[in-house]
């Protein structure tokens, strides 16, 4: 699961971020929702996830 969410994650951030601060357009609602559903999914699988320490 770590390993997916060091490849999703980025690229979810990536996609959200850089529409919204390169576009000039105005996202229509089910784009918006859909980006927040992204990040929620994100946030909960990280929260999901087992803490572990490397050392």
């Amino acid at each position: 699961m770590n390993d997916g969410l060091r490849q999703f994650a980025p690229g979810v951030q990536m996609t959200v971020r850089n529409t919204s601060a390169h576009g000039t357009d105005e996202m229509s609602a089910q784009d918006a929702l859909e980006r927040l559903a992204a990040l929620s999914l994100l946030a909960r699988w990280v929260d999901a996830c087992d803490d572990e320490i490397s050392q």
